[in-house]
C-alpha cells in the first residue's frame, strides 16, 4: 500500500494491473507518487484519514487500483497526458488505455491529473466507475448492432404505452 490505504488491495505494476483488470473486466486507477514528495505525502492522507478515506476505500473495489513510486514511475508518454508532475493519477479502461477526459476537474490549471484532496479523488472515482462501466456497457453490444438499434425497441414501448419517464431508466 506504500502508505495508501493498507485496507485498499493495490498493485504494483502496470503489467499486473492489466492482466487483473482484462481478467475481471474493471477499470484501473493508476497512482504515480514519490516518497520524497510533499504534495504526494497530502495525497496520502485523503487515502487514509481524510474524512474521504472510507468512502474512497469502498469505491476502490471497482477498479484496479495500481500503485507506483518513485524509478517505478512509467517513462510512455501515454501516462504523462499533460505533464510528468507528481503526484499523477490516471484512470485507464479495462484494455489499458488512460481515459484523459476523466481528471480532476476542480484542480490546478494545467495539471489536470494531480490529486491532494480526498473529496476530489472520491469525486473522479465516482465519476470514472460510471463514464468507464457505461463505456463497457456500449461495447458489449451485440455484434453489428448500434445503441440506436438496441434503443428503438425500448422507445416504441415507451411511446406505445405511454411510459417515457421510465425510459431513462432503461435506457
Amino acid at each position: 500500500a506504500r502508505g495508501f490505504n493498507e485496507k485498499i488491495q493495490w498493485v504494483n505494476s502496470i503489467a499486473e494491473g492489466e492482466r487483473i483488470a482484462r481478467q475481471e473486466k474493471k477499470p484501473m486507477l493508476l497512482l504515480i507518487h514519490n516518497t520524497a514528495c510533499h504534495q504526494c505525502t497530502k495525497l496520502k492522507s485523503a487515502f487514509t484519514t481524510s474524512n474521504y478515506a472510507d468512502e474512497i476505500e469502498q469505491y476502490s473495489s471497482k477498479f484496479v487500483m495500481i500503485n507506483l513510486q518513485n524509478e517505478e514511475e512509467p517513462s510512455d508518454l501515454k501516462y504523462q497526458p499533460d505533464g510528468e508532475y507528481i503526484p499523477r493519477m490516471l484512470f485507464m479502461d479495462s484494455e489499458g488505455q488512460v481515459q484523459t477526459k476523466v481528471n480532476n476537474t476542480q484542480g490546478s490549471r494545467g495539471f489536470a491529473f494531480f490529486y491532494y484532496r480526498g473529496e476530489d479523488v472520491l469525486r473522479e472515482m465516482k465519476r470514472a466507475a460510471r463514464v468507464l462501466s457505461l463505456e463497457d456497457s456500449q461495447q458489449s453490444l451485440s455484434p453489428g448492432t448500434t445503441n440506436s438499434e438496441q434503443a428503438a425497441p425500448i422507445i416504441a414501448s415507451a411511446m406505445k404505452t405511454g411510459t417515457s419517464s421510465h425510459l431513462k431508466q432503461e435506457l
